[in-house]
């Protein structure tokens, strides 16, 4: 069977868990690097992927040790999914204004609007003049 491997960034907005690891894992941008199986029979070559490997930061009790953890591609969305949903929950209890319906956004919109002051309003008014050159020039009045 013909496999190749790509690699990718995945970033946790919060500390996660993968099933059967030790301990949680802190958020950050982990490198991810994938084994992919080529499937057979396909008129367009298409790849599934089998496994993922997790490239895990260094411990500061020890620097220079890197850690690998090998798990299926699932689990890893799994944690992802979890982690997105984890950062939605919060962005709704931080920002309730984000829940109010459509007709709330539209009447605080209309509210904004009419107390703002448009810069062209506050602009001194511009005039155009004819010049010897026969282009027509904008200048301030």
């Amino acid at each position: 069977m013909i496999t190749r491997t790509t690699e990718n960034m995945v970033t946790f907005q919060h500390p996660f868990v993968v099933y059967g690891y030790k301990k949680s894992l802190p958020a950050g941008a982990y490198k991810v690097e994938y084994e992919e199986d080529l499937l057979p029979n396909l008129f367009i070559p298409a790849f599934r992927r089998m496994q993922a490997t997790l490239h895990l930061h260094a411990e500061v009790a020890h620097p220079g040790v890197m850690e690998y953890l090998t798990i299926t591609p699932k689990e890893l969305e799994a944690a992802l999914k979890r982690d997105e949903t984890t950062t939605l929950k919060l962005l709704q209890a931080v920002r309730p204004s984000e829940l109010a319906n459509k007709t709330d956004r539209d009447a605080i919109e209309r509210a904004e609007d009419e107390g703002m002051m448009w810069m062209s309003d506050a602009l001194p008014q511009r005039h155009e003049k004819n010049h010897p050159d026969g282009l027509r020039r904008r200048h301030n009045s």
